[in-house]
């Protein structure tokens, strides 16, 4: 009878908890989907008045930096502690400050190369654009001289016919005039 009564008490055990897990799975199942409501419907939904959303847009404006700044403190914090586990001996941690320090000069020396690089080709272009605003400005001057020199041709070709009718019709008033008087 012994034997019995233990052959019940595990099997009712493994039952029960059976029992349990749904109820607790599914009350789990049901928060989850609530707050994945909740989430969903407070990012997706865009506030209804102006007002509240200038409030959203400066709650954004002053958590974002925030928000990074922290990060990177933490982003930090955990190289500093890394460096703190990895390196026990102070042999160890000045051969590692060695190799940061080697790391920083050619990031320099690198960046250094760049900036020569991109000052001379700035240069370069600066000298190009000059002489092409020079070709443009000496080829602008002959232009405006030709033109200059052609309408002042015009100008007076457009006088001297101008004066030489005046003084047909001078000449011809002056043979009317003697051939009536």
């Amino acid at each position: 009878m012994a034997d019995t009564t233990s052959i019940k008490a595990t099997a009712s055990k493994p039952r029960a908890a059976a029992r349990r897990r749904p109820r607790s799975t599914a009350k789990a199942r049901t928060t989850a989907a609530r707050a994945t409501t909740a989430r969903s419907t407070s990012t997706s939904t865009r506030p209804a008045t102006r007002g509240a959303r200038a409030q959203r847009l400066a709650e954004r404006v002053v958590l974002i930096p925030v928000g990074a700044a922290l990060e990177a403190r933490d982003r930090v914090a955990g190289s500093v502690g890394e460096l703190v586990t990895t390196t026990r001996s102070r042999t160890a941690l000045e051969r590692q400050l060695e190799r940061f320090e080697r790391r920083g000069g050619s990031a320099r020396t690198q960046l250094e190369r760049e900036v020569r690089r991109t000052r001379t080709r700035l240069e370069h272009q600066t000298r190009t654009a000059r002489r092409g605003f020079g070709r443009q400005r000496t080829h602008a001057r002959r232009n405006l001289d030709a033109n200059v020199e052609a309408l002042t041709t015009r100008v007076e070709k457009v006088v001297q016919n101008g004066v030489d009718t005046g003084m047909r019709l001078v000449n011809g008033a002056q043979d009317r005039l003697g051939r009536v008087v």
